[in-house]
């Protein structure tokens, strides 16, 4: 049911979002990964990759076609420096940034929770 709600928002909003393109897909250099939910479906993976590799860490990842950002909340960032924080973030996705998928990361955020 949620799949099916998610898909009927996005066809209603596309085009809206899509520059006003009627066939319900964004462009892509791949043609089995066009339009909006795979590009939701990919960061959805993504994120579960980074929270695999940093149990118990709040991730919000966001993009599509190789270009993402990212924010993660760790505790275990505790102590690190920056630099750190991001080797972390990136060797959780050491694979999919060696064979392409990831192209682009931009981290916005690498913070250690209050408290």
């Amino acid at each position: 049911m949620w799949a099916n709600v998610v898909v009927s928002v996005l066809n209603f909003h596309l085009p809206l979002i899509n520059g006003g393109r009627s066939d319900k897909q964004l462009p892509s250099s791949n043609p089995n990964r066009n339009g909006l939910l795979w590009s939701l479906m990919e960061c959805k993976e993504l994120e579960g990759l980074i929270s695999d590799a940093m149990p118990g860490a709040t991730v919000c990842l966001t993009g599509g076609e190789g270009k993402y950002r990212v924010s993660v909340t760790s505790s275990q960032f505790a102590g690190l420096s920056v630099v750190d924080r991001h080797r972390l973030i990136y060797a959780a996705l050491e694979k999919q940034i060696a064979d392409g998928t990831v192209h682009a990361l931009s981290i916005e955020g690498c913070d250690v929770p209050d408290g």
